[in-house]
C-alpha cells in the first residue's frame, strides 16, 4: 500500500471520515467491513498529517509482520522517519507520540490498547469487531471504554463484489456485510469449490493454478489455517517440483523457522515463499512472481486479486470452536479481491463450506494422475 495514494480515489464518505480525522484532537475510531478502506484512510491521514505538520511525531502500529512490512516498503520520503511497528514491538518499548495509529484494533489486549491510549497526543484506530480472531482481546465496548472514540462508520464495500459478499455473509450467520453496499462491478468474479479425488491430486491443480494466476506485482496467495497443514502443503509441491522438502528447524520460540524454507525456495527456482511471522516480504511480490504461502491469522490486514484455501475437508479444525472458526474462515475468504479457489479432498467439504450458496459457486472435480502417465488437464463439472 503506497503513502501516496491520490486523495480523488477515495469516495465522499470516506472524504469526510478523512476531514475529521485532520481536524481530531481527541481519539478517533474508523468502523468498517472487510474491504471497506478503513485502513486506506488512516494513511491518507497520516500522509496529509505529515504534509500539515511536518514535525510531528507518528508512529503506526499493526497487527502482524506482514501488515508492518507493507506498510514500510509503501512509504514515501517524508514519511521514512514515521516508525511502523507491531504492537507487541510497542508495548515492549511504548514511547510518546503526537499520533498513533493502529489498524485491527479488535485484535489488541485490552492492556495494549491502554498503553497506546498513553501514549498517543491523538489515537486514531480502525477495526471490524467482525473480523476479531483472537480469544482475551478488546470487544467494541472495551475500546469505547478505554479509546473514548468519536466513531466513524463505512457502509461501502469495495474489496468484495455483490456476489463475494454474499457468499462470505453465509459463512458468518447475522454478519452486518450484506447490509453493506458494494462499490465494485459483478464482472470477471470467480468462486470456485474444487473436489480432488485426493490431497496430491488437489495440491498439483492449487499449485499449476497458483502458478498460472500469479505475475510480477500481482502475487497469488494460499492460505492454510495451522502450521502443520502448511508444512504438508510444502511437502507436496516440493514433491511437484521434483525436489526434496526442506528440512524446517524451530526458531527461538520453538516456532517453524521459514526463512530458512524461503532460502531454499529461492535457491531452487520455487516461486513459493512463507509470508508471516516476520517471513518473507511482500515488496518481493513487485519484482517477480511470487506465491505467497500464509496462515488465516497473518493474512489479516492484506488482499489478493486471487486466493487459494486449500484442505477444506470435512475434518479441518479451523479453529478450537466454531464461532471463532467462522470469523477466521470470514477473514480468510474475504481477502479476495476477485478470484477465490477453494478446494477439498475428502468424501466432503468442510461444514463452513456446505453452507455457501450453490448457485455462486463453481464446482469442478479434479481428477487424480493416472497410473504410469502425466496428471490429467481435464476438468470434470459435478
Amino acid at each position: 500500500m503506497a503513502w501516496n495514494c491520490l486523495f480523488n480515489h477515495l469516495d465522499a464518505e470516506q472524504r469526510g471520515v478523512l476531514d475529521q480525522l485532520l481536524k481530531a484532537t481527541e481519539p478517533q475510531w474508523v468502523r468498517g467491513f472487510a474491504g471497506s478502506g478503513k485502513s486506506v484512510i488512516l494513511i491518507h491521514a497520516l500522509g496529509q498529517l505529515l504534509a500539515i505538520k511536518p514535525n510531528a511525531t507518528a508512529c503506526i502500529v499493526t497487527f502482524t509482520h506482514s501488515l508492518k512490512d507493507m506498510l514500510e516498503t509503501g512509504r514515501t520520503e517524508n514519511a521514512r522517519h514515521i516508525r511502523v511497528m507491531t504492537y507487541f514491538e510497542f508495548q515492549k518499548n511504548p514511547f510518546l507520540c503526537d499520533y498513533i495509529l493502529v489498524d485491527e484494533v479488535q485484535d489488541l489486549p485490552s492492556a495494549t490498547l491502554q498503553i497506546l491510549r498513553q501514549y498517543a497526543g491523538v489515537l486514531l484506530v480502525a477495526g471490524d469487531e467482525e473480523q476479531s480472531i483472537f480469544e482475551d482481546r478488546v470487544s467494541p465496548a472495551d475500546i469505547q471504554q478505554i479509546v473514548q472514540p468519536q466513531i466513524h462508520s463505512l457502509a461501502v464495500v469495495y474489496r468484495l463484489t455483490e456476489k463475494l459478499k454474499k457468499v462470505v455473509a453465509s459463512i458468518l450467520p447475522g454478519s452486518k456485510v450484506h447490509s453493506a453496499r458494494s462499490g465494485r462491478l459483478q464482472a470477471n468474479v470467480s468462486i470456485t469449490l474444487a473436489k480432488a479425488d485426493n490431497q496430491e491430486a488437489e495440491v498439483a491443480w492449487v499449485w499449476n493454478e497458483a502458478k498460472r494466476f500469479t505475475q510480477t506485482g500481482d502475487p497469488v496467495a494460499i492460505l492454510i489455517p495451522k502450521h502443520d497443514l502448511i508444512q504438508t502443503f510444502i511437502t507436496g509441491v516440493c514433491r511437484q517440483q521434483g525436489i526434496a522438502p526442506p528440512e524446517i528447524p524451530k526458531n527461538q520460540y520453538k516456532k517453524p523457522d521459514y526463512g530458512v524454507a524461503n532460502d531454499y525456495f529461492s535457491r531452487n527456482g520455487v516461486e513459493l515463499r512463507y509470508l508471516g511471522n516476520g517471513y518473507g516480504n511482500l515488496n518481493e511480490g513487485d519484482h517477480g512472481r511470487i506465491i505467497y504461502l500464509i496462515t488465516y491469522h497473518s493474512a489479516k490486514g492484506l488482499d489478493f486479486e486471487t486466493v487459494f484455501l486449500p484442505g477444506l475437508d470435512e475434518s479441518l479444525s479451523i479453529a478450537n470452536d466454531e464461532p471463532m472458526a467462522r470469523r477466521l474462515f470470514y477473514v480468510a475468504a474475504t481477502r479476495s479481491r476477485r478470484t477465490l479457489n477453494m478446494s477439498y479432498s475428502s468424501h466432503r467439504p468442510h461444514p463452513l463450506v456446505q453452507g455457501l450458496p450453490k448457485d455462486l459457486v463453481e464446482e469442478i472435480h479434479i481428477r487424480s494422475r493416472p497410473q504410469g502417465g502425466q496428471e490429467s488437464e481435464d476438468i470434470d463439472l459435478f
